[in-house]
């Protein structure tokens, strides 16, 4: 951490070395949409005037960004930002610069994206071009669109320009899990778009010569349900229901690839976003005063944010990480999770909690999705340095509907 000081300098000019340092300076004018300065570059002729001219040019420098800074504040009424100059890392908000830090140079990558036309996927997308990576988005559609491409796993079609300089794969396809019944055609659906999916772009990695990473979305939802208060580990074994199922067999497919590149495995809790997912559902409830926990409301419900989830792909790329990663923010209770969202609302909860049997009779074996949860250990990918930005499930709550 690198926090603002001013300098200050002991020492002592004779009046002949000032004098000629000021005979010597050339002006140069710096214009910019904020007030301008005028930059003094001087001549060097001594020991003297090299000292003189470091700390005048770091000054005038340091200067013309903090006027940049004053006119963006007075100008902009939510003054949050944090950025890079160079290669340091800024923030600031609208009373000080709260620091600089110092930050590696990211390297850019072309990236092939498939299911870059979903929910995560379109958010993705635009934080790897942010970060200055040039993103080919895989689509069974809208492949007229710049830098989308047609594919389609099912019949081993792939427009080959989407290949050209690839070294890293980002694989977030697979029908959604909760989107329909699971009779037995969904099930079969749910597992081979996934895995279809990867063994088609692994056949295709024959033609990437350059490849360096794989990565690949999971589910968190791979664990046995055996054990209420313990926090699974990546290491924990699979369960025995189906969506441990699912996740297996996803990631074996992924695991091909490791005869040819790092291979990394993201395990997604429920991603929480207003234009989307589960959270509109679940809020659409409480705001027409029909919201209720499910079940008994004790069961376990690990969450991640949307920018948070995007920023973990974007982390395993930045850093070549490679292993599987419990992909959440932190883990409540369906009950703490009902009555957070009630508050922030500003609506009551008069309904008793949903029972289990009317789950059932409405969804089926899809029931256990919102009847089982189970907490999950996140060490590992704050190990590599990842910090969340939204860990507070009453802070994001507060954020996204205030």
């Amino acid at each position: 951490m690198y926090s603002s000081t001013v300098l200050t300098s002991n020492i002592t000019y004779s009046p002949d070395a000032i004098a000629n340092l000021n005979a010597s300076l050339s002006t140069v004018s710096i214009t910019t949409s904020s007030p301008s300065v005028s930059w003094a570059k001087p001549v060097v002729n001594t020991k003297t005037d090299k000292i003189v001219n470091k700390y005048i040019c770091a000054f005038f420098i340091f200067f013309n960004f903090w006027l940049k800074i004053r006119h963006y504040h007075r100008n902009t009424s939510k003054f949050n930002k944090r950025f890079t100059f160079f290669n340091y890392e800024i923030k600031l908000n609208k009373s000080s610069l709260v620091y600089i830090k110092k930050v590696e140079m990211k390297s850019n990558h072309t990236i092939l994206l498939a299911g870059g036309t979903g929910l995560i996927g379109q958010n993705l997308v635009d934080l790897l071009k942010s970060e200055g990576h040039e993103v080919n988005i895989l689509t069974r559609s809208n492949y007229k669109k710049e830098n989308h491409f047609r594919w389609s796993p099912s019949t081993k079609e792939i427009d080959d320009r989407s290949l050209k300089d690839v070294d890293i794969i980002i694989n977030l396809a697979g029908a959604g899990i909760a989107d329909k019944r699971w009779t037995k055609k969904r099930k079969e659906t749910l597992i081979n778009s996934r895995v279809e999916s990867a063994n088609f772009l692994y056949q295709v990695s024959e033609k990437i010569p350059n490849l360096k990473q794989y990565i690949s979305a999971s589910g968190l939802n791979c664990y046995r349900y055996d054990n209420y208060s313990k926090k699974h580990k990546e290491s924990d074994p699979f369960g025995d229901d189906f969506l441990s199922e699912v996740v297996e067999k996803w990631e074996n497919a992924a695991d091909q690839f490791k005869d040819k590149c790092k291979v990394a495995k993201v395990r997604t809790s429920v991603v929480l976003t207003k234009e989307g997912g589960a959270l509109p559902k679940i809020s659409k409830t409480v705001k027409n005063y029909i919201g209720a926990p499910l079940g008994s409301g004790k069961q376990w419900m690990p969450w991640i944010s949307m920018i948070d989830i995007n920023r973990i792909y974007a982390h395993i790329v930045s850093h070549q990480l490679e292993g599987r990663f419990n992909a959440l923010a932190d883990s409540v209770t369906n009950e703490e999770f009902t009555k957070e969202l009630a508050k922030v609302l500003n609506k009551p909860l008069w309904l008793p909690n949903v029972p289990p049997f009317v789950l059932k009779i409405i969804l089926g074996e899809m029931a256990s999705v919102v009847l089982e949860g189970l907490q999950a250990d996140n060490s590992k990918i704050l190990e590599t340095g990842f910090e969340f930005k939204d860990n507070s499930l009453r802070d994001y709550f507060e954020k996204e509907f205030r």
